[in-house]
């Protein structure tokens, strides 16, 4: 039995089980841990990845995690529990800098019943033998509750070798990227002119389903590319990579011609850099950012689109990024 737990950034958490003597790591479909808990063998662990939130469950010393609550517009921060029915979640969301919006939640207590054998997850995208012209593949596929998602990609039908797009995740090759584990949806780069096969399944501390048909696409260079064009939505993508050392991309859109801003802001709300503040004409953007000066953390980037044409008056979005030393 453990009785030592420690939490660290970048997918796994520490264990021992002799007083702190020894310790071993154990993978987590986190990227950053707030706050551990255990009581006996049971573990409680709030964090988040790239576009996600969670508390993620173990009662087998971290061998296996079942997400039990999941929530991409909140940070998770605390979390207790006094007994296996009993539990509270502080967090807080980010609404402009400097101000923040703080909940607790309590945890429903007939949570454990929910966690039953997972059912094998739909593909949803990229489809089924599709030629795609473009280097950015928005993965995505059902998403099913108390499950994390195995995802397989490779050049080979019979996955026999895998194309590892972050991380080796748990100790094999295939890609258990934190983000593509328990969220739906994630953009990752492939190169150009080659036929991929991609799969999932779903798993938790019942047991994983069967895999998914194998479907299969294909990339190509784009063709016939005007690049003046203008794009018909407002958009801020996520950066990537993510996690990043110490530079990553952030690209957006804009329908209309206006004075843009896009600031980047850290974990308290002060702004730290400010990356565009300028008129710009409608069109699809990417910049760089070089983080050397920062320490490791949580940062938010946010752009502002000012124009008398939108209903609104204005398109802001704000998105968190993590620079991993």
């Amino acid at each position: 039995m453990w009785n030592g737990v420690a939490g660290t950034i970048g997918g796994n958490i520490l264990v021992t089980s002799d007083g702190g003597n020894t310790w071993s790591k154990k993978f987590i479909p986190l990227t950053f841990v707030s706050n551990i808990q255990t009581i006996e063998n049971h573990c409680w662990v709030s964090g988040f990845g790239v576009g996600y939130n969670a508390i993620v469950y173990s009662d087998d010393f971290g061998d296996t995690w079942t997400p039990i609550f999941e929530e991409d517009s909140l940070d998770f921060e605390d979390i207790f529990f006094s007994d296996l029915n009993n539990g509270w979640l502080c967090s807080h969301s980010f609404v402009s800098a400097p101000i923040y919006n703080g909940s607790i939640y309590k945890i429903e207590s007939d949570w454990l019943s929910h966690i039953i054998i997972p059912s094998t997850p739909q593909q949803i995208y990229p489809a089924n033998n599709s030629n795609l012209e473009e280097i950015i593949i928005d993965f995505e596929w059902e998403k099913l509750d108390y499950s994390l998602t195995r995802l397989q990609i490779s050049t080979d039908s019979l996955f026999n070798s895998f194309y590892v797009i972050v991380n080796s995740g748990n100790g094999d090759t295939t890609f258990l990227g934190n983000n593509l584990y328990i969220e739906n949806i994630k953009s990752v780069a492939f190169p150009y002119d080659q036929k991929y096969y991609w799969r999932v399944r779903s798993e938790n501390k019942m047991g994983v389903s069967d895999w998914s048909e194998t479907w299969s696409f294909t990339t190509s260079s784009p063709t016939n590319v005007d690049e003046t064009n203008s794009p018909i939505r407002f958009s801020l993508s996520q950066n990537y990579p993510n996690p990043f050392n110490p530079s990553t991309k952030i690209s957006w859109q804009s329908s209309v011609s206006s004075h843009q801003t896009l600031k980047v802001y850290d974990i308290l709300g002060n702004e730290v850099a400010t990356l565009v503040d300028e008129y710009r004409n409608a069109g699809s953007y990417e910049i760089e950012i070089d983080a050397s000066k920062l320490s490791s953390g949580i940062y938010f980037y946010r752009i502002a689109i000012h124009s008398d044409k939108l209903t609104a008056g204005s398109f802001v979005e704000t998105k968190k990024m993590i620079l991993l030393r």
